[in-house]
């Protein structure tokens, strides 16, 4: 990597965040060429005018749109590596929605120079760099992609998802499908199980990406 030819952008609000950040790119990239902005729609702006290979954003910064803000940056510039900023955590749903949108990694802020550096380095080599947590929910998606899901999911087990996708209480649902509630319970938790889910709710989400529910319809 050539970091004399290097340009990031840092993104964030916070002028303790934007002068640590490029303290530490600066040392460990000698060259690189540091652009400091303070929100989104600046970012958009830079992309457009220069040849960006690296952002660094603030996760506040980033905003709620995380996958139309990241398609937006990607369609301008589709080798970007992006890198969001977290100034205590990253709950797992939250970093495997930035995973899916193309982000390249997270990185919690922990005032550690070594690890900083290391993260964007890793970065820069074409890795993805993110908490264990949501590393572990990333090898889980991919085995999930990889697997025959309709064969592993019984039919009741789909009629337990198809009556959540349709927003039953548990108490509706049991009574639908003539079974007590504790054992529809100990259904849905076994489907969030196979599914690799945190929840009900992602536990949908996953079987739409990955195309479970058409034997729904």
């Amino acid at each position: 990597m050539d970091s004399e030819h290097l340009t990031c952008v840092i993104a964030t609000d916070s002028e303790i965040l934007m002068n640590g950040i490029s303290r530490m790119l600066k040392e460990e990239f000698k060259g690189i060429n540091v652009i400091e902005v303070g929100n989104y729609e600046e970012v958009v702006g830079v992309m457009y005018d220069r040849d960006i290979e690296l952002l660094v954003i603030g996760k506040i910064t980033l905003g709620f749109e995380i996958e139309e803000r990241t398609a937006e940056l990607m369609k301008i510039n589709p080798c970007l590596r992006i890198l969001c900023v977290c100034f205590t955590s990253c709950r797992k749903n939250l970093g495997l929605r930035m995973y899916r949108a193309g982000i390249k990694g997270v990185f919690i802020d922990s005032a550690d120079d070594m690890k900083f550096k290391e993260c964007v380095r890793r970065l820069m080599d074409g890795k993805t760099v993110f908490p264990e947590e949501v590393q572990e929910g990333i090898r889980n998606r991919e085995h999930i992609h990889n697997a025959d899901l309709n064969g592993r999911i019984t039919g009741r087990e789909m009629e337990v998802l198809k009556q959540m996708m349709e927003g039953s209480t548990l108490k509706q649902a049991s009574d639908q499908m003539h079974i007590a509630i504790g054992t529809l319970s100990a259904m849905r938790s076994r489907l969030i199980k196979k599914l690799g889910a945190d929840s009900i709710a992602d536990a949908i989400v996953i079987a739409l990406q990955y195309g479970v529910v058409k034997r729904l319809i």
